[in-house]
């Protein structure tokens, strides 16, 4: 009977726990604005909004039972700066950054309890894509694309623990190949081909990052590159 009774009682008081009304707080900064204000159930926040010192809406959270949260964050302007998830006081789940002048989206994120691990788009202030990655750890691991603004693909590469390390394809505007090759350990090996203007190819070899052939093939357009073929040379005058 005695079990019984305290069963009963267990069961009430949860419950009475669970039916506690949030009850409304608030705090103000010394000049007397408002700094915060939400709702609490004992000593836990249930939902919160924060302000600047000058009456701007900072942001505002949301917690679950658990002290996990969503939140989103704006500019004084009232424009979005950042929104996602908290497990506890780290980012979890994916984060979306905006631009604090206009509010258009730049970053999105996957975090892992405080740490980047998963897909990650980056985008130009037009709001076109301009580049995809992936993490691993908050490291650069597997496929990265960057884009031009047109829409076409800049660069294609592959990363593993935060190296280049694998199949590397770059583009021109207009989509058309301009070299194609493998890293192995942030350095280019084997053979690497490049495209130029006419969509001619020339192969180099390469180990271990060096290729003496396309080197000298560099050095020589560098000197090249610094005579400008639109401007005549000077007459000679003889004295």
């Amino acid at each position: 009977m005695k079990h019984t009774f305290l069963v009963i009682f267990g069961l009430a008081l949860s419950l009475t726990v669970m039916a506690e009304e949030p009850e409304y707080r608030s705090k103000n900064y010394p000049d007397g604005g408002l700094m915060y204000d939400g709702y609490f159930i004992g000593d836990k926040p249930v939902e919160i909004t924060r302000y600047t010192e000058g009456g701007h809406i900072r942001s505002h959270q949301k917690f679950d039972s658990e002290g996990n949260s969503t939140v989103k964050i704006y500019t004084p302007s009232a424009t979005s700066l950042a929104e996602g998830a908290y497990k506890g006081k780290n980012r979890d789940g994916k984060w979306m950054f905006y631009s604090p002048r206009d509010g258009i989206l730049l970053i999105t994120v996957t975090y892992n309890n405080g740490i980047k691990d998963g897909f990650a788009e980056f985008f130009f202030p037009s709001g076109k894509l301009m580049e995809t990655v992936n993490y691993k750890n908050d490291t650069l691991d597997g496929e990265r694309v960057k884009y031009f603004e047109n829409g076409q693909k800049l660069a294609v590469m592959h990363y593993k623990n935060g190296v280049l390390d694998g199949e590397f394809k770059s583009f021109i505007d207009t989509g058309e190949p301009d070299s194609e090759g493998n890293y192995v350990n942030g350095k280019r090996d084997g053979v690497w081909k490049f495209h130029d203007e006419k969509g001619a190819v020339k192969e180099y070899k390469f180990k271990n990052g060096r290729c003496r052939k396309y080197e000298d093939m560099l050095k020589k357009a560098d000197m090249e590159s610094e005579i400008d073929p639109h401007i005549p040379e000077p007459d000679f005058v003889n004295n």
